[in-house]
């Protein structure tokens, strides 16, 4: 950090997403469409009856669970 301060970086480079965002339109997708929920965040359901754990990856070091 020291480093930075002294060569004063943030004085004399420009961010990354300064850039980006200044041209929004050569890096959004023409095809995506927000809609009217476009902020509504998607929820997981955390119920156990719904949890299917992959048992080939979660339970490949227990020799007692046998591979389906």
């Amino acid at each position: 950090e020291r480093e930075r301060v002294q060569e004063q970086l943030k004085q004399r480079t420009v961010s990354l997403w300064s850039y980006t965002n200044s041209q929004l339109s050569v890096y959004q997708n023409p095809l995506y469409w927000a809609g009217p929920n476009y902020q509504l965040v998607l929820m997981p359901v955390a119920s156990m009856r719904y949890i299917k754990p992959w048992k080939s990856l979660y339970c490949r070091w227990n020799p007692s669970m046998r591979q389906q």
